[in-house]
């Protein structure tokens, strides 16, 4: 059902409360998500920021007054 035409951009609590409003129950939502989860078809759906590698400044002063901080 969740494969379905009728389905395809619902959540499985979307789906599973349209099913049980036409009066039919397969299983429970967490059993959807696990069945989405075994088929690879449930992810995290924002998009993840990548921090780049910070690399600490070195200050290095050759003579006097040259560096401050």
């Amino acid at each position: 059902m969740l494969r379905s035409p009728r389905f395809v951009d619902k959540s499985p609590a979307q789906v599973w409360a349209t099913l049980l409003d036409e009066t039919t129950y397969y299983c429970s939502i967490r059993s959807m998500y696990r069945y989405l989860a075994a088929n690879g078809k449930v992810r995290e759906r924002r998009n993840q920021v990548r921090h780049p590698n910070y690399k600490k400044p070195e200050l290095l002063a050759e003579a006097p007054n040259e560096v401050w901080s």
